[in-house]
């Protein structure tokens, strides 16, 4: 029996480590299984799929991967929990939290994207204050901004985050799209609110007429109080989500240590009292 569940885990293993090597190297002779395992979803949940990516900063992904990957959990969780328990109805439910999980990790992951480009937008908004300032123009300052924080990285690091989403608005305006559609774009691609109030301001000011530097100033400004106080918030909620270790581990455990060494004093004294 031990040696059956041994090679059910091997199997789930190698299965798992050969798909991800096909996903990773055979992308091109995939190409043709990838759309045909694209329509077995909706418009709905395609579009579902694909809004969930781009929040999640994985825009090097399709939807057929992310389908693929919910369905590799999902089996392999289903094959390790038949040979491990024999329950079938136990194997559907783990294969069922499985592929919810997937879905889970995925939001987890665009919740910490979004918090990564609101942590990078006040410095990026400074350098594009300083550039508007000196006269550039709105294309212009965000190539060279976008050009200076380039500087150090590679080419991959350039195109991820803040900077590629960025570096796409520019070549949207520069492929004949006007910038307020460019914005709608990025708000659209973007679910961080920091990034969407950016968004607003500037479709508002390019809409008025207005110059842009002193609402990208007081954006800037903004996002900086709001993360003072972000973390002002959790220092202060720091002490209340200490007080539950304290008295699961601590408490209970200097009780113990002072308990049992009382114990050995009160056995000690009596014995000689004895």
């Amino acid at each position: 029996m031990e040696r059956t569940h041994f090679l059910i885990l091997v199997l789930s293993g190698v299965t798992v480590v050969v798909l991800s090597l096909c996903v990773m190297t055979l992308q091109f002779p995939l190409d043709h299984w990838r759309q045909r395992l694209e329509r077995i979803l909706s418009w709905t949940q395609r579009e579902r799929y694909r809004n969930a990516l781009r929040h999640a900063g994985l825009d090097h992904w399709v939807v057929a991967d992310l389908l693929m990957l919910r369905i590799t959990v999902s089996s392999v969780g289903f094959l390790l929990s038949i040979g491990l328990l024999g329950s079938v109805l136990i194997a559907t439910m783990t294969a069922t939290v499985a592929w919810l999980a997937v879905w889970l990790w995925l939001k987890s992951r665009a919740l910490q994207y979004q918090q990564q480009l609101t942590a990078e937008l006040p410095a990026f908004l400074d350098l594009l204050c300083l550039c508007l300032g000196s006269g550039m123009n709105l294309q212009t300052a965000v190539a060279l901004v976008i050009d200076l924080y380039a500087v150090g990285r590679n080419q991959i690091g350039a195109r991820r985050g803040l900077l590629g989403h960025w570096q796409r608005w520019i070549s949207a305006v520069c492929s004949g799209s006007g910038r307020v559609k460019a914005f709608e774009q990025l708000m659209q691609d973007v679910s961080a609110p920091a990034v969407r109030r950016v968004c607003v301001a500037m479709i508002q000011a390019e809409r008025a007429g207005a110059g842009m530097t002193q609402a990208l100033m007081r954006q800037a400004e903004q996002l900086r109080q709001d993360r003072l106080m972000t973390i002002e918030r959790k220092a202060m909620q720091a002490p209340v989500k200490m007080l539950m270790p304290l008295v699961i581990c601590f408490f209970p455990s200097t009780f113990l240590v002072l308990g049992f060494s009382m114990w050995v004093n009160l056995a000690d004294t009596l014995q000689g009292l004895g």
